[in-house]
């Protein structure tokens, strides 16, 4: 038989206690009636990490970026951002009765950064054709699988990181010169907030000014302009059977590495077999060497014996020589 436990639900008669409930006062208020303080001017960019299956952080992959001076940089750039429109929604089960209504929580639903931005189309500024060749070679979603690569976004003091779900550009007559994009951004985890605010919980006497993050490898992700140029980390390809990491050539060349080390472990193997097969006859020659030395030497030995005897015999006068003659085979006087 089904069991059901009724419990008082304790906020119902929370109201009275707000009457007297010092929180209502103006205690721990800061209103910018001074001014305020402005921070610092950064402009937005994306970056690309590849995770390469060794086990370390996660690289860098460099972007084209016609910005740089070697035509690729860690973190491009080249668009201006104008929106993002961050949605965080509960996944919630709403039972609506005859009584009151029930409501069931599972945690929180995907969170997808609609972006909406603009991009130069001139002859010295081709944002437009530069973006959409990174979209299609490094930074839509397949891509990222395919590559265990992640999208990283940033702007003001914070940085997203997940997969571009798809773009829209639009091209008008109207403006030849400017063409607006916008792009969805599946996010693998909330965004990262580089100012520091979570402090005061972690050290309440802390009186410092927030300063910026780094990642773990001190890279900051808030990125500064280059000035020279930089080594290009290419893409390291991932094999989608094995995935085993390194380019096609790399891939190619170590297959080959391989190719020639097992012909040559190959090659020392028979020469090996062939030494100690030389070195088996030679010893079996030897040995028969030695044992036909030894019978000589035993039938030389005999064969003086045998003289000796019939040399005393014959001093002696015994006229059977045989009775002083060894047992020799083959062997006769």
């Amino acid at each position: 038989m089904p069991v059901i436990i009724f419990e008082k639900d304790l906020f119902v008669d929370i109201d009275q206690q707000f009457q007297d409930n010092p929180q209502a006062e103006a205690f721990n208020v800061r209103r910018p009636i001074y001014g305020i303080t402005l921070k610092d001017t950064r402009f937005a960019y994306m970056s690309l990490y590849q995770d390469v299956g060794d086990g370390n952080a996660a690289q860098v992959v460099s972007l084209l970026d016609s910005s740089a001076p070697g035509g690729y940089s860690d973190a491009n750039h080249n668009f201006i951002l104008q929106g993002v429109s961050e949605s965080r929604q509960e996944k919630v089960q709403i039972i609506e009765t005859f009584g009151d209504h029930f409501a069931f929580f599972y945690g929180e639903k995907p969170i997808v950064l609609q972006i909406q931005g603009m991009l130069f189309n001139t002859a010295d500024f081709n944002w437009k054709n530069e973006f959409m060749a990174n979209y299609e070679n490094f930074l839509r979603g397949t891509k990222c699988a395919e590559n265990r690569t992640r999208v990283f976004l940033g702007w003001d003091d914070v940085v997203a990181q997940g997969y571009l779900l798809n773009v829209q550009i639009q091209y008008n007559k109207d403006m030849p010169l400017v063409i607006p994009f916008s792009c969805n951004m599946l996010l693998t985890k909330p965004p990262t907030d580089l100012s520091n605010v979570m402090e005061p919980l972690n050290d309440p006497t802390l009186q410092t000014p927030p300063v910026y993050r780094s990642l773990p490898n001190g890279d900051l992700f808030l990125p500064e302009y280059l000035t020279d140029t930089q080594d290009v980390l290419r893409l390291v390809t991932i094999d989608p059977i094995t995935g085993i990491a390194g380019t096609q050539a790399e891939q190619d060349a170590a297959a080959s590495q391989r190719a020639v080390e097992a012909e040559a472990a190959a090659a020392a193997a028979k020469a090996a077999k062939e030494a100690a097969a030389a070195a088996a006859k030679a010893a079996a020659a030897a040995s028969a060497a030695a044992a036909a030395a030894a019978e000589k030497a035993h039938l030389d030995a005999l064969l003086e014996a045998a003289r000796t005897s019939s040399a005393l015999a014959l001093k002696n006068g015994v006229a059977n020589h045989s009775d002083f003659i060894p047992n020799i085979p083959g062997f006769t006087l």
